[in-house]
């Protein structure tokens, strides 16, 4: 089985949880989908510099066709939500 975590965005913004989230993880693996822009523009400074100098954290980049079946659960999941939503409280 494997370790996974989901954290809602290309990094841990928080420094606290992201200290604690790598003593508790031997790594993350942030969802960042193939852009054809630079880190810069949307990794911050902390989150390039322990990317690039340490193995802890390793970024996910989906291909098309996981991306698409990803979505398509989602709807999926959504759709039962809106048809029972008091199942979800």
């Amino acid at each position: 089985m494997k370790n996974l975590l989901y954290y809602p965005g290309f990094e841990v913004r928080d420094t606290t949880w992201l200290k604690f989230a790598l003593l508790y993880l031997d790594e993350l693996r942030p969802i960042i989908p193939d852009n054809p822009f630079r880190e810069e523009h949307y990794l911050s400074d902390d989150a390039r510099r322990v990317k690039n100098d340490t193995d802890l954290i390793h970024p996910y980049q989906p291909k098309y066709e996981e991306g698409a079946a990803a979505s398509l659960m989602a709807c999926d999941e959504f759709e039962k939500y809106l048809r029972n939503p008091e199942r979800y409280g």
